[in-house]
């Protein structure tokens, strides 16, 4: 089992207010399976911020309060994410992460990649470094 691995280092600017910064995260192609772990500085979000974010989940994340603006100047969010080919109908996979609310809205990245073999995995790591500028 051959596993990809694909990686994304991005900044998204905060800025000081109560407004919410939020993320949601997409596992494609259809039919493909996932399963993502979050970190936050690398501790569990539950535990350094005041949003509704999980420590994991398989499959998606329906768009969810990670902490609000000027919380999150200097930290770091890792989204780490393992996709197994489970679609006869295709090799591709793909995550789409969405963060919303900061001082620009709303930012999309998405990251893709084609494993070789039905039952092969690829392997996502997104860093979010958030900055106040």
């Amino acid at each position: 089992m051959a596993t990809i691995i694909k990686t994304l280092d991005t900044d998204y600017i905060v800025n000081s207010s109560d407004q919410f910064v939020t993320l949601e995260v997409i596992i494609g192609s259809v039919g493909q399976t996932g399963q993502t772990v979050l970190t936050i500085d690398d501790k569990s979000p539950q535990s350094v911020t005041i949003g509704d974010l999980p420590d994991s989940f398989v499959g998606g994340l329906l768009p969810s309060r990670i902490d609000k603006n000027k919380n999150l100047d200097g930290k770091i969010l890792k989204v780490k994410t393992s996709i197994v080919d489970t679609s006869r109908d295709t090799n591709n996979t793909e995550l789409i992460v969405r963060v919303r609310g900061g001082k620009f809205g709303f930012k999309e990245y998405t990251l893709l990649s084609v494993v070789r073999v039905e039952g092969d995995d690829a392997y996502y790591e997104v860093t979010i470094n958030f900055i106040n500028a």
